[in-house]
């Protein structure tokens, strides 16, 4: 029972670290947490088990968190399976009673799982914004919409934990040769997700922050060349649209001219000095107007 109420008691301490996780570095938060299990081996046993473990509930049972946070799932679970071969040698001196437990495996089994499952959640939940109504006669608003940004924050820290994101997507059947191509092919799974969406401001927002204005330089080295062209064709076709939809019934007003109308404005577009002037007869009959001899 005692055990279970400081479980409860803990599950609250490890909301609000997630909550400060958001307010900062989501790959130093990650590491953080590494650095903090190597420097206190002496209590690492008990205490690590009991601070981690409510956090890793909250990510395998909220799959909202999950996905916010997976940045910082794969910063920690890149950091804590480079600490593994250590965290072994220090079980081993550990008696006999306790041979069997390894906290250190089942946080970085959670961990997988999480990640594992937030890899094909992302294309979901990306395949789920685009099947969304869309506005009738076209989208003209200028606001980027939130789900392309979060693809391009998601974009932008692969690179930087590109050895466990690597692991883990080989571990989903992913196939190439190299962690390099690895990752290639799941950016390219995302762009050509991404890009159904046909607007013009999600295209120049994806195309100004992956193909002109890259976070990292090693981003550009994970996208493509078939990749680049699918962006940069249909943001051509994304722009094409949002100019066909929005100018050409403007442009058919100012260039259609009704047959019948020509005549009955040609009048009321001359000029006052270009109008003949009114036949002299014309004032001569005109009852009160004087008559010249």
């Amino acid at each position: 029972m005692r055990s279970t109420w400081s479980q409860k008691c803990l599950k609250g301490q490890g909301k609000r670290v997630i909550d400060r996780a958001d307010t900062v570095d989501t790959l130093i938060a990650g590491t953080l947490g590494a650095g903090w299990t190597q420097t206190s081996s002496c209590r690492v046993a008990s205490s690590y088990n009991a601070l981690l473990n409510p956090i890793l509930v909250l990510f395998q049972h909220d799959p909202h968190i999950a996905h916010a946070f997976l940045a910082l799932s794969l910063s920690a679970y890149e950091t804590l399976l480079k600490l593994q071969p250590c965290w072994d040698t220090l079980l081993v001196r550990r008696g006999s009673e306790n041979a069997k437990a390894n906290e250190l495996r089942d946080g970085l089994r959670t961990l997988c799982d999480v990640c594992l499952h937030s890899f094909p959640k992302f294309l979901a939940d990306i395949k789920r914004a685009l099947l969304a109504k869309a506005v009738p006669g076209g989208d003209t608003s200028t606001g980027v919409a939130d789900w392309i940004v979060s693809a391009v924050m998601y974009m932008d820290h692969l690179p930087e934990v590109h050895s466990a994101a690597s692991a883990l997507l080989l571990q989903l059947g992913e196939t190439g040769t190299g962690k390099r191509v690895i990752l290639e092919h799941f950016v390219f799974d995302v762009i050509t997700t991404a890009i159904n969406a046909t607007c013009i401001q999600v295209m120049s927002y994806l195309r100004h922050h992956k193909v002109f204005s890259s976070t990292h330089d090693a981003l550009l080295d994970l996208l493509s060349r078939p990749a680049q062209d699918a962006v940069n064709g249909n943001f051509c076709t994304a722009k094409a649209g949002y100019f066909d939809v929005n100018f050409s019934p403007l442009l058919q007003m100012l260039t259609d001219e009704p047959s019948n109308a020509k005549g009955r404005s040609s009048g009321r577009l001359m000029p006052p000095d270009a109008r003949p002037a009114p036949h002299r007869h014309w004032a001569r009959h005109r009852p009160g107007v004087p008559q010249r001899s």
